[in-house]
């Protein structure tokens, strides 16, 4: 169990949630009967209560030497290190997080961000304003190479802390990357996958001034952006060629905004969005077209 705060926390499809924090400790639960079960831990014996999680991004792939799923983790911390962990789904190999690759970036600059595309790159966000694109397609097959992914591009996405990003799929090699950054702005990058050795990287208008403050999270549903922060203020933007147009805003009675998550109310309309913001407190913020 977590001795110390939880710092970020990622879900695996309908029953498996993990979860990163102090010590640079990372925890694999099971959903079981609509409760938490502790499955696995990995807590490095030499780290300390300051050296922490600071983001997940979590998928389930196949095999791994194995007819069963894997629970693939990639978790980046406050030392600047990204670590890569595996999990069987298997109940009965289940109760080991094995900690497979850990790498250091373009620097030793705390990582606050990461998130993992369909096609197998891993992006991550530091304190310096970077943002790094890895491509980790051979970890998530199984190799069993002790060499660090490749780095196929980076860039200077912010003036300061890369706080949150997410993305956006526009292709089976094709992605947006959005990030929201201490400089108040949202910054818009399109990645073009397809030659995996040359990846193109478009980098487009984004939103400067998105935010009165900070801007600490943000997520993209569809078409539809949405970024929060410190000034909690939650704003929509709608993707419309390459450019973010404004949809709305709503100010949230949560202090500290530090997580926002999107969803459809209902499958039959597609003009409703409900973003659940966390911090101090919870909020439903419905937007409407």
């Amino acid at each position: 169990m977590h001795g110390t705060n939880v710092r970020s926390v990622a879900v695996v499809g309908r029953d498996w949630v993990v979860s990163g924090g102090g010590k640079q400790s990372v925890h694999l639960w099971q959903v079981v009967d609509n409760h938490l079960d502790h499955v696995a831990e990995h807590t490095p014996s030499d780290a300390s209560q300051d050296q922490r999680i600071l983001a997940l991004a979590a998928t389930s792939v196949q095999g791994h030497g194995t007819d069963d799923n894997v629970i693939a983790v990639f978790a980046t911390n406050s030392e600047g290190q990204s670590t890569f962990f595996t999990a069987s789904t298997d109940r009965r190999r289940a109760g080991r997080l094995d900690r497979r690759l850990m790498w250091t970036g373009r620097s030793d600059k705390p990582i606050l961000s990461c998130a993992l595309t369909a096609s197998h790159f891993f992006v991550t966000g530091a304190t310096d304003g970077y943002v790094v694109i890895w491509d980790v397609a051979t970890l998530l097959r199984g190799d069993t190479s002790t060499s660090p992914p490749r780095q196929v591009y980076q860039y200077r996405a912010h003036d300061m802390g890369v706080n949150c990003l997410c993305i956006r799929a526009t292709g089976p090699s094709t992605f947006d990357v959005f990030s929201g950054g201490d400089d108040q702005n949202i910054a818009h990058a399109a990645v073009d996958a397809t030659d995996r050795l040359h990846v193109q990287v478009r980098h487009l208008q984004g939103k400067q001034n998105a935010s009165a403050s900070a801007l600490k999270a943000i997520q993209v549903l569809d078409d539809v952006v949405v970024a929060a922060g410190y000034d909690q203020r939650v704003t929509a933007w709608g993707v419309e060629r390459d450019e973010l147009t404004w949809r709305g805003a709503a100010f949230s009675e949560c202090a500290d905004i530090a997580g926002v998550s999107l969803r459809r109310p209902t499958l039959d309309d597609d003009g409703v969005i409900e973003a659940v913001v966390v911090g101090k407190g919870m909020q439903i913020v419905t937007f409407q077209k």
